[in-house]
């Protein structure tokens, strides 16, 4: 165990493994879920705040790709940086980035042909805030009867060390 933990962290030193385990961990079904909504909240909170202090976009693009802790992430809004530099329309990368929900892709174009993109990024923080919260809540709703059957178990397994052997020993005395 100990020589896989080192050869792990000898290997994650290399970024493309880096890259590549934190593309991975967005795979995860639940935990990967809530990592992709809270790291889009930041990302479209950010977005939202510097496109509203008048930050132009390309400025807010190159700040924002310093944001997530994911690397893949990172990767993804390097792209975006690189596309707004060459004038890609907002939306249509977004679009083209299957790690955006459509939800939030079609916010982004209803707010980029209405003039009003501010607002949209804060109603997709929002929107991510409140599916994140909601998908937290139920991940606790069933990890509780989780952790109770195997509190349970234990306490089980530990009388029962503890009782069969006395049983043990009271028949042996009264045999």
């Amino acid at each position: 165990i100990f020589s896989a933990i080192i050869a792990f962290e000898y290997f994650y030193q290399d970024e493309a493994i880096r890259l590549r385990v934190d593309e991975i961990r967005l795979q995860i079904p639940i935990i990967g879920r809530l990592e992709k909504l809270t790291t889009c909240m930041y990302i479209f909170r950010a977005l939202s705040v510097m496109l509203k202090s008048g930050m132009p976009i390309d400025e807010a693009a190159m700040i924002l790709k310093t944001v997530p802790p994911n690397r893949y992430f990172r990767r993804v809004l390097e792209n975006f940086h690189e596309n707004i530099l060459h004038g890609m329309a907002i939306p249509r990368f977004f679009e083209q980035q299957s790690i955006f929900p459509r939800t939030l892709t079609s916010l982004i174009f209803a707010g980029y042909h209405s003039g009003k993109l501010e607002e949209m990024f804060e109603k997709c923080a929002d929107y991510c805030e409140l599916n994140a919260d909601e998908l937290s809540t139920r991940m606790q709703a069933m990890i509780e009867p989780t952790l109770i059957i195997c509190l349970a178990l234990i306490i089980f397994l530990f009388v029962i060390s503890v009782v069969l052997p006395m049983l043990d020993l009271m028949t042996q005395i009264g045999g």
